[in-house]
Order: structure tokens, then C-alpha cells, then sequence
């Protein structure tokens, strides 16, 4: 899986079932920035997809592992490979202020590194 920074990702992982029954999975992932829902449950001779989540916050890859388990089907185990790419531009905030009649634009960068506050970008435009 590859997203930008702050971005959110989404992969749908395709899941069958050769059974006459109904099989419920339990999902579980080693990472608390990769989300999948507890349980799914595919229907007999059916299909249904699993929805994985990543959205990185970090700029660094890494991997996850994740780990379904049913019953009747026995246990599965994928590992997932994260890279996180640059962030993208970042979006302006614009706004007009009626009394002056100026058109004011507000650009904050967020920052990764260890600083006490960003600095915003303010400037003023007729």
C-alpha cells in the first residue's frame, strides 16, 4: 500500500468462500495506523471484500502484518507493504475580509520536524 502524507489509503482485499455455509473471519492487524474491521463474514459459495485503511503520518515506509483467522477455514497471514510518499501541496485557506475589501490568504505548513510552532503565511491582495 502507498499513500502521500496525511493521505488516507484504502485497499479492498478480495476474500471467497468454497463452503455451503456461512464463514466469519476475524481480522487482526500488528500496526495501530492500519485499520480492518474485527469480523467479516462471507456468505456461502460467496464473496466479499476486506477493507484495509492506512493513512501515514510519518515520512517513512514499513510493514504490516495481517492476520485473518476463521474456524472453518483455518488462519491466513499477509504481510503488507507501507510506503509513505512525499505530501502533497498544501491547500490554501482564502477569505475576505468585507470592510477592507481585500482578499486575505492563509497558508499554514504543517511540519514533521521538532519546532515549536509553524510559522503561517499571510498575505494581502485587492
Amino acid at each position: 500500500m502507498q499513500a502521500p502524507l496525511r493521505q488516507l489509503s484504502r485497499h479492498m482485499l478480495p476474500l471467497s468462500n468454497p463452503l455451503g455455509a456461512d464463514v466469519s473471519f476475524t481480522a487482526a492487524v500488528d500496526r495501530a495506523d492500519v485499520t480492518v474491521p474485527a469480523t467479516l463474514v462471507v456468505p456461502a459459495g460467496g464473496r466479499a471484500e476486506l477493507p484495509i485503511e492506512w493513512r501515514p503520518l510519518l515520512p517513512k515506509d514499513g510493514a504490516a502484518t495481517l492476520t485473518l483467522q476463521s474456524a472453518e477455514l483455518g488462519a491466513f497471514v499477509y504481510e503488507l507493504a507501507l510506503a509513505a510518499l512525499p505530501a502533497g501541496s498544501d491547500k490554501t485557506l482564502g477569505f475576505k475580509v468585507p470592510t477592507l475589501a481585500l482578499t486575505l490568504t492563509l497558508t499554514l505548513t504543517p511540519t514533521l520536524a521538532p519546532t515549536p510552532t509553524p510559522t503561517p503565511t499571510l498575505t494581502a491582495s485587492r
